[in-house]
């Protein structure tokens, strides 16, 4: 009875520690982003910044053909034949929104580093719309 108790004491701690976990705000975000970056190392400051993906519900059809990456990257919108991608990440609390426009391989995603050759050419915050 009493390792149930901890168990859930424990989750509870672990709930309260993600929910009081600060969203990196948009001046800091904007101040680690650098033009040609690794798409992959944008995504992972945003998403541990505490932003969430905006998930397009027309991404495949905006796509094209199979569009198997829209459901590896949940914050794709529409990619172009000549390589120009963009993806939309929002933030909650801030009542923000980031969109992020890449060109390359879209496929290196996930890709960090120089290794990558999927780069960020433009990015840009907004206060998300309602509705």
């Amino acid at each position: 009875m009493e390792n149930a108790m901890d168990s859930n004491a424990s989750e509870a701690t672990a709930e309260a520690v993600v929910a009081k976990s600060p969203t990196r705000s948009s001046t800091e975000l904007q101040a680690a982003f650098k033009k040609d970056m690794a798409y992959a190392d944008l995504r992972k400051l945003v998403l541990e910044g505490g932003w969430t993906p905006v998930v397009e519900p027309a991404c495949k059809k905006n796509v094209g053909g199979e569009a198997e990456i829209c459901d590896q990257i949940p914050e794709l919108d529409a990619c172009s034949g000549d390589g120009y991608c963009i993806m939309h990440f929002e933030s909650v609390s801030s009542g923000e929104k980031l969109d992020v426009t890449t060109y390359g391989m879209v496929e290196d995603w996930n890709v960090a580093g120089e290794d990558s050759r999927l780069n960020v050419t433009e990015w840009g915050f907004a206060k998300a719309s309602k509705g």
